[in-house]
């Protein structure tokens, strides 16, 4: 989740009617056979876990559920919590998590921030909370500026580790704090480690989370790669100021999957982006794209991908674009994007994909100053292909999907 979708703040939901399952019998015969007799009906069946999964949306400091038909791909609301000060989510990869990442919870001198981790239930994905921690994260308590710009703007996560990004707005800077906690197997977070970045640091950040490996740009334009160790230390491993054998002037990182990372670059006085291999970050690509938020899907056996192939989605902003562009493409062992498809959704500030790669998620405003927006649900078949499923009116904000527990894995992938 880059920084403009993290500061998606949500609206109220409009409501969403799902289709109903219909289970229909042949009565009656064919072939000049004798019809069968009356028969006694079946009792209702007991409700059983949705095996889409839910797909959750924050507006306003609540959480609205949505249950996921795993076949179409529409939604049918479920629940609605109130949450408080939050402010973003991320969900866990195999879906058996969702954090939420939450604002001071008093008055001055406003301490306190927290991340909190909860489970859905496995018939309606209501939220039980497993584990709150708190870190300190706010760079100066005494601003009296900061209270009205600080905040989380970015988190993320792992089966193992959950990651966020702080900024703290002064007068005349902002500066930004990277904080982690490890996760136990039972949704337990660990004690926090965080790290303050300088002055003039852009912000930006990507993480892999199957590899452990962090990405963030300087203020110099140098793309760096650390490895998270296990106390969520940051080792760095690789930096590069190179866009192929060009100069970089910006890197940005939007998003990164299986050892390749993206980033939104200024290279020879143009936007473009470009890609680099891990752990050293070795140029790979100029894509002579136009792109400042992207989001990748990787598939994990453990999550019951339908998919086998990883799948990056980018938002293509230009000025002359109106709507924007949101383009899918398939990830190549070398790290090139062939592209599969396009659409043009509206306004998008956060694009997710759904943990069996079947399906994005697009939150978008009804244009780039709008204070409300809609939620539409695209299917993406075998050949990459994008369809409109549905649009949810006043649906807009931060989202996260989970799984019940009997789709969900049990075990941790690599991290």
């Amino acid at each position: 989740m880059t920084r403009d979708a993290g500061r998606e703040w949500s609206r109220r939901p409009g409501s969403v009617l799902g289709p109903a399952a219909l289970l229909c019998g042949l009565l009656g015969a064919c072939g000049g056979s004798t019809p069968s007799g009356p028969t006694t009906p079946a009792p209702a069946p007991s409700p059983e876990p949705a095996v889409g999964g839910f797909l959750h949306v924050l507006q306003s400091g609540t959480v609205i559920t949505y249950v996921i038909d795993g076949a179409t791909g529409r939604l049918r609301q479920s629940t609605t919590q109130a949450v408080g000060d939050a402010h973003t989510l991320a969900g866990e990869p195999l879906g058996r998590y969702l954090f939420a990442a939450f604002g001071p919870r008093g008055g001055p001198p406003y301490s306190d921030p927290s991340i909190v981790a909860y489970a859905p239930d496995p018939l309606s994905g209501s939220l039980t909370t497993l584990s709150e921690a708190s870190s300190d994260p706010i760079w100066c308590k005494c601003c009296a500026a900061w209270g009205r710009s600080g905040g989380w703007y970015w988190l993320a996560a792992s089966s193992t580790r959950v990651y966020g990004m702080w900024f703290t707005g002064t007068y005349h800077d902002t500066y930004n704090t990277y904080v982690t906690h490890a996760v136990g197997d039972e949704g337990q977070l660990g004690p926090a480690y965080q790290r303050d970045f300088g002055e003039w640091d852009p912000g930006e950040v990507a993480v892999d989370v199957d590899s452990a490996v962090f990405y963030k740009g300087t203020y110099e334009g140098t793309l760096t790669a650390h490895f998270v160790e296990a106390d969520g230390r940051l080792t760095q491993m690789g930096t590069s100021r190179l866009c192929l054998a060009a100069t970089l002037g910006e890197a940005r990182p939007l998003a990164a999957a299986r050892g390749f990372v993206f980033a939104s670059s200024y290279v020879d006085d143009e936007d473009t982006v470009c890609s680099w291999e891990s752990p050293r970050l070795a140029p790979r690509a100029n894509l002579e794209l136009r792109s400042t938020y992207a989001v990748a899907f990787a598939p994990r056996s453990g999550a019951s991908s339908s998919s086998a192939t990883t799948l990056v989605a980018m938002r293509m902003g230009t000025a002359a674009m109106r709507p924007y562009e949101v383009r899918l493409f398939a990830l190549g062992d070398a790290g090139a994007l062939e592209p599969l498809d396009t659409v043009a959704p509206g306004y998008p500030r956060q694009l997710l994909f759904h943990p069996s790669g079947r399906f994005l998620y697009a939150s978008h405003a009804a244009s780039p100053a709008a204070s409300s927006g809609s939620l539409t649900v695209y299917s993406i078949d075998s050949l990459g292909h994008l369809a409109v499923v549905e649009t949810v009116p006043d649906g807009g904000g931060a989202m996260a999907v989970t799984l019940p527990p009997a789709r969900a894995s049990a075990g941790p992938s690599t991290d």
